[in-house]
């Protein structure tokens, strides 16, 4: 699944929940693009703003950095069960993400 065919789903499923035809929300789909030119997707539903990243965001072959946390969470969207397996594995071995990631706004200052 591609995130946006994710979130065409769930609003088609809100949609049919609220008695309105499948699809009649589509049009609250909007589009941000990252300072590299992704296209993150924001679903803006019930007063709150989501943005869903294109690529995963991946620590797993940094985690001395995130020393002195109490704990970090893994959440998996799109990913099928190979592909949550691979992360799972890299941040047990410390592997770099095989593919495109991103490191988050962890360098940014932001957060």
């Amino acid at each position: 699944w591609k995130n946006i065919d994710l979130i065409k789903v769930i609003i088609k499923t809100v949609d049919r929940l609220l008695g309105n035809p499948e699809g009649t929300s589509e049009h609250l789909i909007t589009f941000v693009t990252d300072r590299k030119g992704n296209r993150l997707y924001a679903s803006c539903a019930y007063g709150m703003t989501e943005l869903y990243n294109p690529v995963p965001l991946y620590m797993g072959d940094r985690l001395d950095e995130l020393r002195g946390l109490g704990f970090y969470t893994l959440r998996f969207t799109t990913e099928d069960a190979v592909e949550c397996q691979r992360v799972l594995d890299g941040y047990r071995t410390g592997d770099a993400y095989p593919g495109k990631f991103t490191r988050g706004l962890l360098y940014k200052t932001i957060l």
